[in-house]
């Protein structure tokens, strides 16, 4: 893929969601039909398998036309790369109260991002989960830390994603 490509990885329960449908959201949710401007921020499907493969086959035709051709890139998964130090838990980063109580449970930065608090904590703040005082309890937060949580301002991103997948961010 050439240098590099910015990108999320994506695990999935097939019985909660399928993979045909996270194809539908995925062209549902961005312009597959636009060159990037910068091959880091291409469109993308990384395959794993062969059923993948044939999901991606049946679903194109159905969004191509004469006229437009998706110019997502197509290729099979050969392995993911972290993105540099500074780029992990982005909007995380910015709530020192949050990091600040977190480092006192995780004080390396790898055992940081391999937390699931901090992920959750990271997705709260972008506005992609709507955590409950009883998730936040169970992940360890102080009750000054999940007040925070629970009361940050909505993003821009967040409230895109619960447009496109209304059931992730109330999970």
């Amino acid at each position: 893929m050439g240098d590099h490509a910015e990108c999320v990885e994506l695990d999935f329960d097939p019985n909660e969601i399928s993979y045909h449908k996270l194809l539908e959201k995925f062209f549902q949710w961005h312009n597959a039909f636009r060159k990037p401007y910068a091959r880091q921020y291409m469109s993308a499907i990384l395959l794993h398998n062969q059923e993948q493969r044939q999901a991606v086959e049946m679903i194109l035709p159905q969004i191509e036309d004469k006229k437009r051709k998706v110019r997502s890139e197509i290729a099979d998964y050969h392995g993911f790369t972290w993105a540099e130090d500074y780029h992990q838990k982005y909007y995380l980063r910015r709530s020192r109260e949050v990091v600040r109580e977190l480092k006192q449970r995780y004080p390396s930065l790898e055992e940081l991002v391999n937390s699931t608090a901090a992920a959750r904590a990271n997705a709260a703040l972008a506005g992609f989960w709507s955590p409950t005082p009883e998730a936040l309890t169970e992940l360890g937060f102080s009750s000054q830390v999940s007040n925070l949580l629970l009361n940050r301002p909505k993003s821009f991103f967040g409230s895109l994603l619960s447009s496109v997948f209304p059931k992730a961010t109330s999970e």
